[in-house]
């Protein structure tokens, strides 16, 4: 199927919504999706257009992420509210999907033997498998970090530099690094792992600059790529300190070169499901990861 648009109301006023976190009031001001029709029938795009009481506007949307990541979704969207208020000045998205496609036939085999963002993450130990875990539900938080709060936690990071296998390279940690090493960490402690307990960290990353020759800015498409750390035990990672959860980091989102990553297209090729991949879903349940996924 092709686009659908919905046309909805709300008693409710746009203030009621305070900051838009994402709560179970705001998802309905989102196009919900079936996840038991099967794919080749979902719509690839779903709109909602809610009118509130008090004479305000939301445009809710729902996108298939098997055609689109999220930066071309929000590409997407800032063409569609340009051709909306006349504005001339336009930036068509590139459509060519080939760039990025392995050749019928190809010789290319997967290179790589770690290629741990294919294997399914780590178990609570004492279980076999994660279904009690995805019967949790979850809950949402925002926690803000100022700009000082990162600054520290960068400059953290980087007092164990030259402790750690990157004092070979030079780099300081990035702010990246730092604050999402400093999530897994507390994400850690927070689900009171036991010692032993293998933890790892899930970064998903564009690819429009890792691979040659790069992908044009505006590539319409999805060209994200899951890369996980290597498992670590729960004791390590806070045992040590920061520099020690940012260095495994760098690890793994510096072995994402093109060639590894036509090497991963080269696996889903030969059939790989991707492993731990989450289907998704529009409810509110955890997918039983021990891993922490993490959006850069």
């Amino acid at each position: 199927m092709g686009a659908q648009l919905l046309d909805a109301e709300s008693e409710a006023k746009i203030d009621d919504f305070g900051d838009f976190r994402p709560t179970p009031q705001i998802r309905a001001l989102i196009p919900s999706v079936d996840y038991t029709t099967p794919i080749h029938e979902l719509p690839l795009l779903l709109v909602q257009l809610t009118k509130f009481r008090c004479g305000g506007l939301s445009l809710g949307m729902a996108i298939s992420h098997i055609i689109v990541d999220g930066r071309s979704a929000l590409h997407f969207i800032s063409e569609w509210a340009k051709i909306a208020r006349g504005d001339q000045n336009l930036n068509p998205p590139f459509l060519d999907r080939e760039i990025l496609q392995i050749e019928k036939n190809s010789a290319l085999q997967p290179r790589f033997d770690d290629h741990s963002d294919f294997s399914p993450p780590p178990l609570l130990i004492g279980q076999s498998d994660n279904m009690e875990e995805r019967k949790k539900e979850t809950t949402v938080a925002m926690l803000k970090l100022s700009c000082k709060q990162i600054e520290e936690l960068k400059n953290k990071a980087n007092e164990g530099l030259y402790q750690t296998i990157n004092s070979k390279t030079g780099r300081a940690y990035t702010r990246y690094e730092a604050v999402a090493g400093h999530i897994w960490r507390c994400a850690s402690k927070a689900r009171r792992h036991e010692r032993e307990q293998l933890t790892r960290l899930r970064v998903i990353m564009d690819i429009r600059n890792r691979v040659h020759p790069p992908l044009p800015p505006d590539y319409f498409g999805n060209a994200i790529f899951r890369v996980s750390t290597t498992g670590t035990s729960s004791e390590e990672l806070l045992s040590k300190p920061l520099c020690f959860a940012s260095s495994k980091i760098r690890e793994a989102i510096d072995k994402v070169t093109d060639e590894y990553i036509r090497s991963s297209f080269a696996l889903y090729c030969g059939g790989s499901d991707g492993g731990d991949g989450d289907a998704g879903g529009n409810d509110d349940r955890w997918s039983g990861d021990k891993s922490i996924p993490l959006l850069s």
